[in-house]
Parts: C-alpha cells; sequence; structure tokens
C-alpha cells in the first residue's frame, strides 16, 4: 500500500478544515451577529483540531489517509443513508438551531460549566478518533468488508474496550458543540445524530459478526461495543 500521501489524500485531510468553515458560517448567519465568544472558541477548537489531525495523520498513517479519500466498492447501503443524516444534523442542523438561540429565536442557554464540558468532550474526541485511525489501518469512512485490503480483527488500542471507539468519538464531537456554545435546543439534532450512530454501531458490529473472519472471537474478548459493561 502507498505510504507517501496523495493529492486525494490530502484533500481528505483537509476536509474537517473545509466542515469548521461550513459550521462557523451557518451558525453566524443563523445568528445574525458576529458577538458570540463561546461560538468563537467552539470553531477555533474545530479549526486547530483539523490542522493538528491533518498533521498526525499526514506522519503517522497517510496510507489511510489516502484510503479514506474515496468510498470503496461494497458500502453498505445502509450506511450511506445514516451518515448522511449524521452529517446533516451536526454540521447544518446543530449550528443553524444554536446560531438561532444566539439570535433570540428560542431560549434556554446552558453556563459556563457546560462549555468546560464541551471543551472536555472536544479533546476526548480528538484523542480517541486519532488513537483508533492510528491503531487501525482499516478505519475507512464507510462501513464494509474491505477483502481488498486483507480486512483483519484488530483488537490493540482502544479497540482492547470497546469494539467501536471511533463511533464514541463521533458521539462526543455531536455534544461537543452545544454544550461549549450554551445552545440546549442544538442538543436535539446532537440527540438525532448520537441515535444515528448508535443505530449505525448495530447494523456494523452485526455485518462484521458475519462477514468478518475472527470477529465473532473478538466480540467474545472486548464484549461491549460502545460503553464498558453496558453495550
Amino acid at each position: 500500500m502507498e505510504k507517501k500521501l496523495t493529492k486525494d489524500g490530502a484533500r481528505n485531510l483537509r476536509g474537517p478544515i473545509r466542515w469548521s468553515l461550513i459550521m462557523a458560517v451557518v451558525f453566524f448567519v443563523a445568528a445574525g451577529r458576529m458577538d458570540v465568544p463561546r461560538a468563537w472558541l467552539t470553531y477555533g477548537l474545530h479549526m486547530l483540531g483539523g490542522v493538528l489531525g491533518a498533521y498526525i495523520m499526514a506522519r503517522a498513517a497517510p496510507d489511510l489517509a489516502n484510503q479514506r479519500a474515496s468510498m470503496g466498492e461494497g458500502t453498505k447501503a445502509w450506511d450511506k443513508i445514516i451518515l448522511l443524516v449524521y452529517f446533516m444534523m451536526v454540521l447544518i442542523a446543530g449550528p443553524m438551531v444554536a446560531g438561532w438561540e444566539m439570535a433570540g429565536r428560542l431560549q434556554a442557554p446552558l453556563g459556563a460549566g457546560f462549555a468546560v464540558l464541551g471543551v472536555a468532550c472536544y479533546l476526548a474526541f480528538f484523542l480517541l478518533l486519532h488513537w483508533s485511525m492510528i491503531v487501525n489501518r482499516h478505519f475507512e469512512s464507510t462501513s464494509r468488508i474491505q477483502k481488498e485490503r486483507e480486512h483483519k480483527v484488530v483488537a490493540d488500542g482502544p479497540y482492547r474496550f470497546v469494539r467501536h471507539p471511533g463511533y464514541i468519538a463521533m458521539i462526543l464531537i455531536a455534544l461537543a458543540d452545544p454544550l461549549i456554545i450554551g445552545a440546549a435546543y442544538a442538543l436535539i439534532p446532537a440527540g438525532i445524530a448520537i441515535a444515528a450512530v448508535i443505530l449505525r454501531t448495530s447494523l456494523e458490529d452485526n455485518m462484521l459478526q458475519e462477514e468478518l473472519a475472527g470477529y465473532k472471537e473478538y466480540s467474545q474478548q472486548t464484549r461491549s461495543r460502545l460503553i464498558p459493561g453496558v453495550w
């Protein structure tokens, strides 16, 4: 496999930076104002994380960055729908609802303590996501069995504790933004996004149980899908 970052891989690594800009634009247009310090903190964190994450992946896992640039053959149809719902909630609906709250159309502000919790969620998201990607060379953007890449079970790193650590990261980032900004109503689209992640976890886990050699044995050793000792 190619170990040098390609143009497509570099484009993939710039994705989070583009998404951060989209979320910021949606929020500030909906808010109709720019003087929202907690929003600047939110999207500033996103931008910083996008740049740092791109650097980490370019150095530690350029081959995976290249692979994640395109949708692989055999991607499940249900996964495309779930991802569409998730990203619509996180990238568009969440910032829009948060912006409406800051514009005064909705009134349910969250105090500064929630901003601290949100920053903690973002940092946990960042660390868990990149740890998972560095450990797992099969960490693609969509759910499929990667036959052409000799798909194998990964049981190292965070996969020792839960079977889908990347999906925990997706849940954390969905929660982080409404908490940092302080927009309670924005937790509604976040909740829809989280429900989509839970559904995706269940469907993908069933797929892996049925189609990936060694996964059933791994699931007997690492019993939790998302929350240790719970599910």
